[in-house]
């Protein structure tokens, strides 16, 4: 399970939908969207921060876990 997806699943179930969670903290929900489908890498730090602080995640874990994922795709590159 991607990071993203795991995020996905909190938001279930805390908000029963990604749209109710969007509403509740005020973030466009193709905003949300947008970082389900491009990573949280590219996503700005403000709504990455936003939703930690929503969700009680700690940013640095999400981001580190985030950014350990995307170097081992690199590595396997040829």
């Amino acid at each position: 399970m991607t990071t993203e997806e795991q995020v996905k699943s909190i938001i279930i179930q805390k908000y029963k939908s990604v749209r109710a969670f969007t509403q509740a903290i005020d973030i466009p929900y193709s905003t949300i969207d947008s970082m389900f489908k491009k990573g949280i890498l590219g996503t700005g730090i403000q709504t990455v921060m936003k939703v930690c602080h929503a969700l009680e995640i700690d940013i640095e874990s999400y981001i580190f876990q985030s950014a350990e994922k995307l170097q081992k795709s690199i590595e396997m590159i040829p």
